[in-house]
């Protein structure tokens, strides 16, 4: 059974963390790409600008909230699921899932420094266990967008793992969508900082900031006439 919540006019799935799992088991498995993301308050915000944003998120076959306030502003209050979206399981339990199934990664981002920072972090968690089959960061792509796809291709990962900001994966996904060879795209915002990089005043008050504007977004999607 579908289960969705509709929040400012994105589409994002209701399931548990479990729940969850069960559709990855079955992206694993499936012949054509599954698409995966974690989606933050700066995506919703996003989504309600830009277009290509919005029709991306459509397009997703599974679409997992990154913060406790979009399950609250949902009305989703359960305190099992909030516990899971603070403690980040289902990024934990994705990889767990990925590395049993013995699949292996291509890893994109934005900026070298930022690649840097991700494969040390899933060396240090994951040690042997991860393959990383391929990586590339964007701000070395000096042509082409397809030279990028074609770089993945080359070397068939079975997990696209992308941690492009906002709107810049949607927009890259939207661009080229059913091009690449692989089984899942798992895109992770910025803003989900799994790596914990980005702690500190400055985070605090930019998810306060997205916090704010999807509040707003929410109440004018609700009640429109009120929208200025």
């Amino acid at each position: 059974m579908n289960k969705k919540m509709d929040l400012a006019g994105v589409r994002i799935d209701d399931y548990s963390v479990r729940e969850a799992m069960r559709k990855i088991e079955i992206f694993l498995n499936n012949e054509c790409m599954n698409t995966v993301e974690t989606i933050t308050m700066k995506t919703i915000v996003a989504a309600g600008k830009d277009e290509s944003v919005r029709e991306c998120l459509e397009k997703m076959d599974l679409v997992m909230a990154a913060d406790k306030e979009i399950l609250e502003l949902a009305g989703i209050l359960q305190q099992e699921r909030i516990r899971e979206i603070e403690e980040k399981e289902f990024f934990y339990e994705f990889m767990k899932r990925a590395l049993r199934n013995h699949q292996n990664f291509f890893l994109l981002s934005q900026t070298e420094g930022e690649m840097e920072e991700l494969v040390e972090f899933l060396s240090q968690l994951y040690g042997d266990r991860i393959q990383i089959c391929g990586q590339y960061a964007f701000e070395n792509c000096q042509g082409d967008e397809a030279d990028i796809v074609n770089e993945i291709n080359s070397v068939s990962p079975k997990i696209i793992l992308s941690i492009l900001p906002t709107p810049e994966q949607e927009h890259f996904l939207h661009r080229h969508q059913g091009m690449f060879n692989a089984k899942i795209w798992y895109g992770i915002s910025e803003e989900y900082d799994v790596m914990e990089s980005n702690k500190g005043l400055k985070s605090w008050l930019k998810k306060k900031r997205y916090g704010y504007q999807l509040r707003q977004k929410v109440q004018s999607h609700e009640n429109p006439e009120e929208e200025n």
